[in-house]
C-alpha cells in the first residue's frame, strides 16, 4: 500500500519570510524617519509662530537632534538663543499671567512688570499633534510594506 500525500507549495514564501525577518529593522528605521519628519513639521510651525524683531530667534530654530534607528528614537526641535525661554514663557508679572505652559516650572520676579509670554515652541508641537501622528504612521506603514 502506497502513501498518499498532498503537496502544498507557497510561491514567494521565502521572500515573505525574508521580509518578516527584516521587519523589526525596517520598522525601526521607518519610526525614526517618521519622528524626523514630525520634527520638521514642528520646526516649520515654530518658525511661523515665532515673534520677529530682528529675525535672529526665528532663524535659530532647528532640529537639534534627529532620531537614530537602534539608538535614540527621539528628535529635538529648539534654539540655542539664550533669550528664547524669556520669549516662550514671558518674564515678570506679565509672563506669569500669560504663560499657559504649566508643565514647566518657571520662577517669575514679582516686583517687575516684565513681558508677556509669546509661545512658539510648545504650540508648534501641540497644534500639530494630528500631523505628527500621521507622518509617523505613514512612515511605519511604508516600512512594513
Amino acid at each position: 500500500m502506497g502513501s498518499t500525500g498532498v503537496k502544498i507549495e507557497f510561491k514567494g514564501l521565502s521572500q515573505i519570510l525574508a521580509k518578516y525577518q527584516k521587519l523589526p529593522e525596517s520598522v525601526e528605521k521607518a519610526i525614526a524617519d517618521g519622528i524626523n519628519m514630525a520634527a520638521g513639521i514642528v520646526e516649520g510651525s515654530a518658525k511661523r509662530l515665532c515673534p520677529v524683531d530682528t529675525g535672529h530667534l526665528r532663524g535659530s530654530i532647528h532640529v537639534m537632534k534627529e532620531a537614530i534607528p537602534g539608538k535614540d528614537m527621539k528628535a529635538i526641535v529648539g534654539t540655542n538663543i539664550e533669550y528664547a525661554p524669556y520669549v516662550e514663557f514671558g518674564t515678570g508679572v506679565r509672563g506669569q499671567a500669560t504663560n499657559e505652559n504649566t508643565k514647566i516650572a518657571v520662577s517669575y520676579k514679582q516686583d517687575w512688570a516684565g513681558q508677556s509670554a509669546q509661545p512658539f515652541l510648545a504650540p508648534a508641537l501641540r497644534n500639530n499633534k494630528d500631523r505628527i501622528e500621521s507622518a509617523i504612521f505613514r512612515k511605519v506603514i511604508e516600512g512594513i510594506k
